[in-house]
């Protein structure tokens, strides 16, 4: 029998972790597509301490107590009545939706979402995958990279969430024939280990100096005018870090205001002048949640061909969870940062 009430971590204002609280919810009850899930473990991304902090409330509205999370990795508990896809009991993961919620004992979302977990991962290795890797896997899909007659693909950051699975998935699914990254000298190793054949010390060597030629790139920096320098004519160029243009926007956010896509359209103009000048495919990306991309990924993970980084793991508490959002915010962080709920 369901209890009547869970409990979640939520942020009582717009604000940093001192803003985090444990609150008591009433039970999902889940929508005729929906399935609650038990959650084991969720991770923190950098999108949830940004939506904490007030930085998504152009876009997105938010009501208070602020649920937070969109990760999770769990068992089934219930199913709404147009579910085919998932009985109670499964192991499952997911990138939920906007609402998101996933730091708590339970957490609702639509089947459309979620995916089997990966046997060849535990809870908490599962709990890092859904938002990082769907980020590094679906451009490689739109930019159709596969399929170049040269594959020579480009990261930055590449022990962080994003870069950490964009270059296993350039190594193990799209075929890469070189894939490059920047990391510190203390995580060369790290990145290597992962498929990168080529590696940048941030700290030593500038990048755009050293790398020329490359058919596409994951811009997780901010950085894409400095990467068009490094790729061929006709390359492809996803930004999940730059300043995205207000028609990508309103696209992804339809309640995107006027003057504030405006602005936007304003302010991503030299990026878009650069890329032309370039002659660069190049795009802002916002991920979707897609719990086919989640099998296709967790294929991958039971192949042996996917390793998630766990930077640091941390209880259900009120003092885990608000150390997790420091973690995370500080930028400091080697792979995944993950919250045990279970």
């Amino acid at each position: 029998m369901a209890p009547a009430t869970f409990k979640a971590a939520a942020f009582s204002a717009y604000g940093d972790s001192s803003k985090l609280e444990i609150v008591e919810l009433p039970f999902p009850v889940p929508a005729a597509n929906e399935v609650v899930i038990k959650v084991h473990a969720a991770s923190l991304n950098p999108i949830d301490w940004k939506r904490a902090g007030g930085q998504l409330k152009m876009f997105i509205a938010d009501s208070f107590p602020l649920r937070t999370g969109y990760d999770v990795s769990g068992t089934v508990e219930s199913v709404g009545s147009a579910v085919t896809n998932f009985t109670v009991g499964q192991e499952v993961y997911s990138r939920i939706d906007e609402r998101a919620g996933t730091v708590a004992e339970y957490v609702a979302t639509a089947q459309e979402n979620i995916a089997l977990k990966p046997a060849a991962l535990s809870h908490e290795e599962a709990a890092g995958v859904p938002l990082a890797a769907l980020t590094a896997y679906q451009p490689f899909k739109l930019s159709g990279f596969k399929d170049r007659e040269s594959r020579k693909f480009f990261v930055p950051a590449g022990a962080g969430g994003v870069g950490m699975f964009a270059i296993q998935f350039a190594k193990h699914a799209f075929n890469a024939t070189e894939i490059a990254t920047t990391v510190s000298e203390a995580k060369i190793s790290t990145v290597k280990d992962l498929g990168a054949t080529t590696v940048v010390d941030y700290k030593k060597s500038d990048f755009a100096k050293e790398l020329k030629d490359y058919d596409a790139a994951l811009d997780t920096t901010g950085e894409a005018r400095k990467i068009f320098g490094i790729l061929k004519p006709g390359a492809s160029v996803y930004s999940i870090a730059a300043v995205p243009s207000g028609d990508y926007i309103a696209s992804v956010f339809p309640q995107t205001g006027f003057l504030l896509k405006q602005g936007l359209n304003l302010a991503s103009a030299p990026a878009r002048w650069a890329a032309s000048r370039s002659k660069v495919d190049y795009h802002s990306f916002f991920m979707k949640p897609s719990g086919a991309d989640l099998a296709e990924i967790g294929k991958l993970a039971d192949a042996g061909k996917l390793k998630v980084l766990i930077d640091s793991t941390h209880p259900f508490t009120l003092e885990g969870v608000k150390a997790a959002f420091d973690k995370s915010k500080s930028g400091r962080a080697t792979g995944k940062i993950i919250i045990k709920v279970i």
